[in-house]
């Protein structure tokens, strides 16, 4: 949860575990979200949260981007992944949240890691060689974009439901298995 202006008001225990940030070490170095937002993105994750809204008004309406989220030093050694995870940001503000003191509209989003360390730089580019779909923890799917549905040859209402694992070469499922399983959080 944060302000318009990036101001954080919470992280979850599993993102603070995942970045490496504790909401507490996050409070004591800065309280913005700017401070675990690579500079890159800083730009385009102020136009998110600002787009389509009058001064002091966000509309209603959500908002869906990546971006590329900073790891801890300590999360840097123990995850070998690398200075950054990029991660799918979905919210929404809120006008009005209860048992909050706040008199402005509160940003509220889900944060989903969206990319392993070979692919990232083309997923936060833009690539229109990747595809974005989204799947129940079993790998079944439950939406696919344009990309996808160009690059796989099929309609999303033949892949709802089927699994990614019976459109894997029986070659390479091992290791379609291991990312699987590296990128679960």
């Amino acid at each position: 949860m944060l302000t318009q202006g990036g101001k954080l008001l919470y992280i979850s225990d599993n993102a603070a575990e995942y970045l490496g940030h504790s909401m507490e070490d996050l409070l004591i170095h800065g309280d913005s979200v700017f401070d675990i937002i690579d500079k890159q993105d800083h730009a385009a994750v102020q136009s998110e949260l600002v787009r389509g809204s009058q001064p002091s008004i966000p509309t209603e309406e959500g908002r869906l981007f990546l971006c590329r989220m900073n790891v801890s030093r300590n999360a840097r050694r123990q995850m070998r992944f690398g200075d950054q995870k990029v991660v799918l940001v979905q919210g929404h503000y809120l006008s009005y949240l209860p048992l909050c003191s706040r008199n402005e509209p509160v940003f509220l989003a889900h944060c989903t890691p969206v990319a392993m360390p070979e692919t990232r730089e083309c997923v936060v580019q833009g690539a229109t060689n990747v595809f974005t779909s989204v799947h129940t923890l079993d790998m079944k799917f439950i939406s696919i974009d344009r990309n996808g549905e160009y690059y796989l040859g099929y309609e999303p209402s033949y892949l709802t439901g089927a699994s990614w694992y019976h459109l894997i070469h029986p070659d390479n499922l091992r290791e379609a298995q291991t990312k699987h399983r590296l990128i679960r959080v």
